[in-house]
């Protein structure tokens, strides 16, 4: 009797949540191919480029939320086919393996090679995405990691509030306002042991030498605010944006300043926050605006003079903070001066000597910052008692003595009202510097622009937050940090570059997205982030019927919302459907695969997210 088999069938399935959107963005700013031409392709090379190679591992690192080298190789090979077809090249099981990425990593690691990328890069992105800079925002943070410190290493202990044990690098950055969000323009890795005044001009020059035209307006904290920093870029015809450290100059001129306006001798213009629709809302600050004449020696020996504005402006949310703290010293000091006297009892320490009593109410006035704002009385109480006189009881006949007990008692704290109020007029006051002139940049619009730092200065958070988080770093040696600190900032360009895009197609809409929070499906938003972006697609699977030597895909149907914002990167869904066959095709699938194809679906669901 002759027994017919059926042909053997086999089931794949495959994971591919936000890696082609990861990818195809890369390559449509052509990351690859630039690195490529930056660092060619050795002549023994097998295999990836270090263009496929960095565009595999910063896919890697967005969609898993890990930057360990180790790990990539599985994921590598879990995820080879649509990585193959994305890349355009066979995946060999050594392409990324730890070696090769760590090689990655010391090309990165070259100076000149990642200034050569950096441009490139800046330059593709403005001809993708037409990003057009309105201003750049210097600033430097710390990236800490448990390293021992080697001397002439990067990773050095230096000034840090939060982890002051933990060894430290610094990342200087240049970010630009592109109205929605800052987006990295160029970098640099320091030592973090290094002053952060040294760090500005560098990458500054790096900007104005390769990146942009000049006219810029160029903003950081007070520490960009040094007469040498200014004086550069004043004299190559850039502006600049800071607030004024008070020392120095600054320090002797500053009450004088800010007393010209409280006592009135100067009029305050007012500033307002203002809607979607350009009107006004709540007052945010006040103040003027005067002028001063500058003069700094240059580098190349010439002396150069210019003329900037000091604007003196006055924060209404930080000035009722400084008084709001200010209240609650006075209230713990007046608790603590009347707690200092307490009334005689069992276990209870009197005060006996007049010095003692104005010495410990001065220090608590000293400790809490009041001594202007509050004053104390005191009294000097005494008690007189009889006592026999040896010991044993007490009788008519025993001779006695009297015994007088001195004690001090504060009986009243008053508050000076005239003193705090004059302390609240000076108070939440700030000195900001500009050169730019006041029909370009005027008083008001200096303000708010200053207050949109953190949202230029937003990379910072997202090197420490997921997905990316930097640290713990799991390298050791020097040109390996350099390098892994410089790829994941390529993985904070595209993070910032998401958002960017599509929080400009959506203003120049006026639409929003809904979708994105977990719980309220109805919520919507004008300005998603690129993490809840990049979590929508979570859940996208492939599955391949292989039999009689044939394969046949189902992609999981794209949502409206993943297809909206394919849309708004304007990249083409086909990326999800590498080879797309007919639909009739996929139709005549469930001949032998019906049932199984919808057992898989519901298994989908059950596999768990990395953001779970």
């Amino acid at each position: 009797m002759n027994t017919q088999h059926s042909p053997k069938a086999e089931i794949l399935v495959e994971r591919l949540d936000d890696i082609p959107l990861l990818i195809s963005l890369q390559q449509r700013i052509g990351l690859g191919e630039l690195i490529d031409e930056v660092i060619p392709r050795h002549g023994s090379q097998l295999g990836l480029s270090i263009g496929q190679l960095v565009v595999g591992w910063t896919a890697y690192i967005l969609s898993e939320a890990d930057h360990r080298k180790v790990a990539v190789e599985d994921w590598a090979t879990e995820h080879q086919s649509i990585l193959s077809e994305l890349l355009g090249v066979s995946l060999r099981r050594t392409d990324f393996t730890d070696d090769r990425l760590g090689q990655v990593s010391t090309y990165l690691s070259k100076d000149k090679v990642w200034e050569a990328i950096e441009t490139k890069l800046w330059a593709n992105s403005v001809n993708v995405y037409q990003l057009s800079p309105q201003r750049v925002r210097l600033d430097a943070t710390r990236l800490s990691g448990y390293h021992t410190p080697t001397k002439e290493g990067l990773m050095q202990h230096g000034y840090n509030r939060k982890t002051p044990e933990l060894a430290q690098v610094k990342l200087m950055a240049a970010s630009i306002d592109c109205g929605t969000s800052g987006h990295l323009l160029a970098t640099d890795v320091t030592p973090g042991d290094k002053a952060d005044d040294g760090l500005y001009l560098p990458v500054y020059r790096r900007i104005r030498d390769t990146f942009l035209e000049k006219g810029l307006l160029y903003t950081g904290d007070s520490k960009m605010s040094a007469l040498k920093i200014r004086g550069e870029i004043a004299s190559d015809g850039d502006f600049y944006l800071v607030p004024l450290a008070k020392v120095g100059e600054v320090a002797k001129h500053f009450d004088g300043w800010v007393s010209d306006i409280v006592e009135g001798g100067q009029p305050a213009t007012l500033i307002y926050n203002t809607d979607a629709q350009g009107q006004r809302t709540d007052l945010i600050a006040f103040g003027y605006q005067t002028t001063r004449c500058q003069q700094v020696e240059l580098a190349t020996g010439e002396t150069y003079t210019w003329d900037e504005r000091i604007l003196v402006v006055r924060s209404l949310s930080e000035a009722n903070k400084q008084f709001a703290a200010l209240e609650r010293n006075i209230a713990k000091a007046e608790k603590a001066l009347l707690d200092l006297t307490p009334e005689p009892k069992q276990g209870r320490r009197q005060i006996r000597r007049k010095a003692d009593v104005i010495e410990k109410a001065e220090a608590i006035l000293a400790f809490h910052g009041v001594s202007d704002y509050l004053s104390y009385t005191y009294q000097r109480k005494h008690q007189v008692k009889t006592q026999y006189i040896g010991r044993g009881r007490g009788s008519r006949h025993r001779p006695k003595r009297q015994v007088r007990t001195v004690r001090y008692q504060i009986t009243q704290v008053s508050r000076d009202e005239a003193k705090i109020t004059a302390a609240f007029c000076k108070m939440g006051w700030k000195l900001y510097a500009t050169n730019s002139p006041k029909k370009e940049l005027e008083f008001g619009e200096a303000v708010r622009l200053y207050r949109a730092a953190p949202r230029i200065e937003r990379h910072f958070h997202l090197f420490k937050d997921a997905p990316i988080g930097i640290s713990p770093m799991y390298v050791r040696t020097d040109d390996q940090i350099k390098g892994l600190v410089r790829l994941l900032s390529l993985c904070v360009r595209l993070l910032t570059l998401i958002e960017i895009v599509t929080r400009r197609h959506l203003a120049q809409h006026q639409e929003t997205l809904a979708g994105l929070y977990e719980g309220n499906p109805n919520r919507t938003t004008a300005s998603p982030t690129a993490v809840r972006l990049l979590k929508a697609f979570v859940g996208i699977h492939r599955v391949r019927f292989i039999a009689n030597n044939k394969q046949s895909p189902y992609v999981t149907p794209l949502t409206p919302l993943q297809q909206k914002i394919l849309c708004m990167l304007c990249i083409s869904e086909s990326v999800y459907h590498r080879p797309l066959l007919p639909k009739n095709k996929l139709e005549s699938m469930a001949q032998f695969g019906g049932e199984m194809l919808a057992q898989i679906s519901v298994t989908f669901n059950r596999i768990p997210s990395r953001f779970d």
